[in-house]
């Protein structure tokens, strides 16, 4: 059986720029974006159906993704996959401090826990809009179209609100 080293020297060996895969050696976070959307829609069929063979294997698919822009930034020399696992790692142990112990009361919780580390931070980060900081998200929801007449879920139509997708005039273009 393979290991998390494994996969981390696979994705070194197509990344290599001489004797790496044509196609995975010349990708970029731009290139690689719409596969990150389209496995993690992957990812959540496959919950829906409760397919959980299938959702090993798509979990596979966007770890693929993670470590590829993982890789593309290690090759900048900014931060690593192990530098990813150490950051959630302690935001994991940071959040949850009743189970991992730590300098917050036990009792917060973790919307808490976050508000008082962002209050803590130099700055306010800019809260990402809908179509504006991801418009690759506006996207995917025309990937829905052709289930029109079987789903009606809501989602963000425009920054601040949210409607049904085809509930009414204002989104026939969808």
């Amino acid at each position: 059986m393979y290991t998390f080293d494994d996969l981390k020297q696979i994705l070194e060996k197509l990344r290599d720029k001489e004797n790496g895969c044509p196609w995975d050696s010349v990708q970029t976070h731009e290139s690689m974006k719409k596969y990150l959307v389209e496995e993690c829609g992957e990812v959540l069929e496959a919950i829906d159906n409760q397919d959980t063979e299938n959702l090993c294997e798509e979990l596979g698919d966007v770890l693929y993704q993670i470590m590829i822009h993982c890789e593309i930034e290690k090759e900048q020399g900014n931060f690593t996959i192990d530098d990813v696992v150490n950051g959630i790692c302690e935001k994991m142990v940071r959040r949850h401090p009743r189970l991992f112990g730590g300098e917050m009361e036990k009792d917060l919780t973790w919307e808490e826990i976050k508000r008082r580390e962002k209050e803590a931070g130099p700055e306010e980060p800019v809260k990402a809009q809908p179509g504006r900081a991801f418009p690759h998200f506006s996207n995917l929801f025309l990937c829905f179209r052709p289930m029109k007449a079987i789903i009606n879920i809501q989602v963000p139509v425009k920054p601040g609100s949210y409607e049904r997708i085809w509930g009414g005039d204002s989104n026939e273009d969808l």
